[in-house]
């Protein structure tokens, strides 16, 4: 037998719903038993016939069905000698064949007792109980149901509780509260002690005695008094509530069962076995506890009710097969016609007729389920689709296998530009792949001619390749491939060339044997590996530049100068930042500026690095990072902006006059300043003289200005032949001023005394400086730094009186590289060579020729 899984109850469905297809003789039976029982007694009764026989046998039939262990007959529940008080009331007992009316206390739950709840009566009402005649006695009497009961039982009840009320100090007018009965309950009992309890089966069979015709007294729900013709517990009364009690309870079982039954098939969806065995056992344990006169009918119902929900769960899964059957055979459909689309696509006779075959069968099957209505015409659509979809697909691979023989002339192109071999090039030799990109393919194979007949073209520089295409372009031309590989080589030289300019580092690692040396990290233990990488780059770009592959100077890939402008920025520590620099300029030499510019990273960082570039302490590229790192932090608070204005206005500004990209280098200038006024400001007052001072210093020091060991004045911006000049780092200023005012042919009186040589040899260039016509005697010394002729002005070499008036005003234009301007004041001239172009020289060199 199949077990069945606790029942959870669910809201009850309605009694006729689940009785009434089905109520069976029983209920017809009763029926009529009921009619004639209402003909036979007063309408009276019909109340408590519902009152007390439906309910009573509903709630047994809900007992039963929920499997509850209940007393056999209907009445009064036994009252139990044990304590425990629920609500107190009167009752009619039988001991010793004698009644006696007893004050007590009922402890079965939701039980019945033969007495009246004393709830909103005075204790004096209670005592009318003890008077026969009056109404309350009457009920009394009605209530044990016997014509000649003694008047003493009554009198038992009000000595009874006449002795409680004076005991316990009662006046009468106490309203009968629960408090209060429980109170009058323990001390009845105290009293009486248990035996007045004991041998209690409540009243006898009311149907044993005859109902007398005379009215009796009711008390309503609502709490009123109302007289009955007949009493509720007369014979006929009592066999009218016990049919209706079996009307009920049969009733509440269906009720019940069928709920349950429900709930089963609910489990068992789709599974009419299952339900059937499940509901089967559920039945036979309903039949088991339902009492004699119903269990025919009700298990006849109950059987019914299963058998129909059997054939609705047989139903159900028949439904159920046949969407599952057409679901299944709907998504064969589609696999199979998708594969009969695939096979006639790829034009295989024995692939297109297996797939059709296949695609066949399916459809058929699926002409042939029930309830399905799959017809042969749309059996023939799933085809026509299907030749649909290879068409499609057709189309789709053509354009793919298009693009494929597009991407592989493009790689076959680029691999030979690079004098290289691409994976595919036989593709060139497929008609069908060069039918559809003629001009790819020709393309392509122009360039493998060109990387095969001239296998060196790509490692020519720019100069060299120009000439193999003039070769081409000259030599005799007897076949097409040959304009085609010439301008294929036009092309390449053109592509080459540009790319040798915008970055000669990374063409050199695709075109040439050797690439560039790799620039490790640099790590704190070992930076001398980093520093010979960067020299070992420095002399490879040199060399390629020499070479001819390109004029650019550069020595980094772009990638290479991001990476490095990333670990340069503001935010990368001081230290680390300062040793980058130092292994850079170290590394590089006078080509680490370049390296600066290339990079592009923070403005003070690069400004730093520059400076050490061109002969600047590190100590001095250390404290500006370090100060900018403060002014960061907040660390630091720096002087107006009106005062670091004027710190750089006056002399250093006019020293930037004329110099290319002034307005940036002077940024630059400033915010170097800034951070090296930082670094060195502590406790100074920003708006001070000595905050003012120390502005103006750190300006001239970040522009390289030191003493030397002689004591003399280097760099930064000094007076040069009358005019602010900035001056290359460690380059002592009265000594530039000599060596100028003399290679000018100044009047010796013109030419300040120094210690050396060089005032001197000056001195004694030649007898025209020492009056006002041209300086002629310092032909050699220009010469010799690779100037052609003197400084000339419209030709004629500069009067030695425009140099004792200080006309002739010396300007950088980057490093130790200058030029001469001529000035009056309002207006300015560029100073030329001997050939009439603006005369450019080098100032250490001129310096170093003057010793």
């Amino acid at each position: 037998m199949a077990q069945i899984k606790k029942i959870v109850r669910s809201n009850p469905v309605s009694n006729f719903r689940q009785v009434a297809p089905d109520g069976g003789a029983t209920f017809r039976v009763i029926a009529q038993g009921l009619n004639t029982l209402y003909d036979r007694v007063a309408p009276v009764a019909k109340e408590k016939l519902t009152q007390e026989g439906l309910e009573w046998g509903r709630q047994q039939g809900r007992n039963m069905v929920g499997g509850m262990d209940l007393p056999a007959t209907a009445g009064p529940t036994e009252v139990s000698a044990e304590w425990a008080p629920i609500r107190a009331g009167i009752f009619a007992g039988e001991s010793g064949g004698d009644y006696d009316a007893l004050f007590g206390y009922s402890n079965r739950e939701g039980g019945k007792f033969s007495g009246v709840k004393l709830t909103n009566m005075t204790v004096d009402q209670a005592l009318q109980f003890s008077n026969p005649s009056g109404e309350y006695g009457q009920w009394v009497k009605g209530k044990v149901g016997r014509v000649a009961t003694p008047m003493g039982a009554y009198q038992v009840v009000g000595t009874t509780l006449r002795a409680a009320k004076k005991a316990l100090g009662l006046t009468g007018n106490e309203r009968m509260s629960e408090d209060l009965q429980e109170k009058i309950g323990q001390w009845i009992y105290r009293k009486q002690g248990t035996g007045a309890w004991e041998g209690y089966k409540g009243p006898r069979d009311p149907g044993r005695y005859p109902v007398r015709d005379q009215s009796v007294l009711v008390r309503e729900p609502s709490g009123a008094m109302t007289t009955r013709k007949y009493s509720p517990y007369a014979g006929p009364i009592l066999q009218a509530h016990d049919q209706a009690a079996r009307v009920a309870l049969q009733a509440e079982m269906l009720n019940q069962a069928s709920v349950d039954l429900q709930d089963i098939a609910n489990r068992y969806e789709l599974d009419a076995d299952g339900y059937t065995q499940a509901a089967e056992s559920y039945i036979d344990q309903i039949i088991e506890q339902a009492p004699e006169e119903i269990r025919g009918d009700l298990g006849q119902t109950l059987s019914t009710e299963a058998h129909r929900t059997r054939l609705g769960i047989k139903d159900a899964q028949h439904r159920d097969t046949r969407a599952r059957a057409n679901n299944s055979s709907r998504a064969l459909v589609d696999r199979w016609s998708g594969e009969y689309s695939e096979a006639l696509a790829s034009g295989d006779p024995e692939e297109i007729a297996a797939a059709r075959n296949k695609l066949d069968n399916i459809l058929q099957a699926r002409e042939a389920l029930p309830g399905v209505a799959w017809t042969p015409e749309q059996s023939a659509n799933i085809f026509l689709d299907a030749e649909d979809a290879a068409q499609k697909i057709l189309t789709t691979r053509s354009k793919e296998l298009s693009s494929q023989y597009k991407d592989t002339f493009d790689l076959i192109t680029d691999a030979a530009k690079a004098g290289r071999q691409a994976e595919g090039e036989e593709l060139l030799q497929n008609p069908a792949a060069v039918a559809m990109h003629p001009e790819k393919a020709r393309e392509a194979a122009a360039f493998v001619a060109l990387r095969d007949n001239t296998p060196g073209f790509m490692k020519m520089t720019p100069d060299q390749q120009a000439q193999e295409v003039a070769n081409l372009k000259a030599g005799e031309v007897s076949e097409e491939w040959q304009i085609d590989v010439a301008n294929a080589a036009t092309k390449m030289a053109k592509e080459n060339r540009k790319a040798w300019q915008d970055d000669p580092v990374k063409r050199a690692g695709e075109v040439l044997d050797t690439p560039p040396p790799t620039l490790p990290d640099l790590t704190a233990d070992d930076p001398s590996k980093f520093v010979e990488a960067l020299a070992a780059r420095r002399e490879y770009m040199n060399g390629l530049r020499a070479a001819g592959y390109t004029d650019t100077k550069a020595f980094l890939s772009e990638k290479e100068a991001e990476e490095l402008g990333v670990l340069m920025s503001k935010g990368t520590d001081p230290a680390i930042r300062s040793a980058m620099s130092g292994a850079i300029v170290q590394g590089f030499g006078a080509d680490a500026v370049r390296v600066f510019d290339e990079i592009g990273g923070d403005r003070v960082t690069m400004f730093a690095g520059k400076m050490q570039a061109l002969g600047g302490r590190p100590e001095v590229a250390a404290a500006i990072l370090r100060g900018q790192q403060m002014i960061s932090e907040n660390m630091v608070q720096l002087p107006p902006k009106s005062d670091r204005i004027s710190a750089f206005d006056g002399q250093v500004a006019v020293a930037f006059q004329g110099i290319p990209g002034a307005l940036d280098a002077q940024a630059e200038v400033m915010e170097a300043a800034k951070a090296l006024y930082a670094s060195e400001a502590q406790g100074i007052d920003p708006t001070s003289e000595a905050a003012t001072d120390l502005m103006k210093q750190s300006v001239q020091t970040v522009l390289g200005q030191a003493k030397n060991k002689r004591g003399e004045l280097t760099g930064g911006v000094q007076e040069i032949m009358g005019h602010q000049t900035l001056l290359p780092v460690g380059v002592p200023g009265n000594r530039v001023d000599v060596v100028l005012r003399g290679a000018l042919g100044a009047s010796p009186e013109r030419v300040r005394d120094i210690p050396g040589r060089i005032a001197q040899g000056l001195t004694n260039i030649g007898q025209e400086i020492l009056g006002n016509g041209p300086a002629a005697g310092g032909s050699d010394l220009w010469g010799s730094i690779g100037v052609d002729g003197v400084p000339s002005i419209n030709g004629q070499p500069i009067p030695a009186r425009y140099v004792n008036n200080d006309m002739v005003r010396p300007v950088s234009i980057g490093g130790n590289m200058y030029r001469l301007e001529l000035t009056n004041g309002t207006s300015k001239w560029d100073v030329e060579d001997g050939n009439g172009d603006v005369l450019v020289f080098d100032l250490s060199k001129l310096m170093e020729a003057s010793e």
